[in-house]
């Protein structure tokens, strides 16, 4: 397949890891926030706790937490960082059937935390609508209203230590 004004493949540099060896380790954290749209019916479950699977937001603080120190076996070209700590927040919007999550990463290194912490919040979002798809399925078992939302960095810092 040729793409109009694309280089050729062969000319193309091949795929690897950003060299970061020469960049000064510094105190990095990185905050994700995104939501998951659900229905009225699965937001009853989750208040009353009926959710069949057990507790949404435990179970999606775990596989957050989870996705967070395995980012470099899901995105390829993520170094693998040390977790200082990894944090999961959750707030609920009952009016319009939102959950919102906040997933922060804080690491000491040389390269920084965002992708870590999208990684979590994907995967803690994605964790709940598994948990409550039966109460999202329309009659014909699809999803018409179940949507993640406005997944993003809210913020990001970097700092040096004066003993580097």
């Amino acid at each position: 397949m040729d793409v109009a004004g694309s280089e050729d493949l062969a000319e193309q540099p091949s795929i690897g890891i950003v060299d970061i060896g020469d960049k000064p380790d510094a105190d990095r954290r990185a905050i994700a926030i995104g939501c998951l749209q659900i229905t009225k019916d699965s937001m009853e479950h989750i208040l009353l706790r009926t959710v069949a699977k057990g507790d949404v937001f435990e179970a999606g603080k775990i596989a957050g937490i989870l996705a967070v120190k395995a980012t470099p076996m899901t995105l390829p070209h993520c170094h693998p960082i040390p977790i200082d700590a990894a944090h999961i927040e959750w707030s609920i919007d009952e009016v319009r059937c939102v959950i919102e999550c906040s997933v922060s990463v804080r690491t000491r290194g040389r390269t920084g935390a965002e992708m870590d912490a999208l990684n979590g919040l994907s995967a803690a979002l994605l964790c709940i609508w598994d948990m409550v798809k039966p109460y999202e399925k329309n009659e014909n078992g699809q999803y018409p209203s179940t949507k993640i939302l406005d997944m993003r960095i809210d913020d990001k810092q970097k700092s040096y230590s004066s003993d580097d």
